[in-house]
């Protein structure tokens, strides 16, 4: 499948239109954040972005991603 991509006509900056068949395939939503991942061999990801708050198991939470990289802990 090819895409083409859009110009917003106000700002200029590039748009990747993702098909709706993709975007049922994935689960993904309108409004969902994807954070464009380099998988360091020539080839990229698009990765669904979420946050959610982990108990520590001290009293205290901590703010956590599935986003993907080195820095996210094994609990995402």
């Amino acid at each position: 499948m090819i895409v083409e991509l859009e110009s917003d006509w106000i700002t200029g900056e590039l748009i990747l239109p993702i098909p709706h068949e993709i975007m049922v395939a994935m689960e993904w939503q309108e409004g969902d954040t994807l954070k464009w991942v380099d998988n360091g061999d020539g080839t990229f990801s698009l990765k669904r972005y979420t946050l959610k708050w982990v108990d520590n198991g001290d009293g205290t939470f901590s703010l956590h991603s599935n986003c993907g990289t080195a820095e996210c802990c094994q609990e995402c």
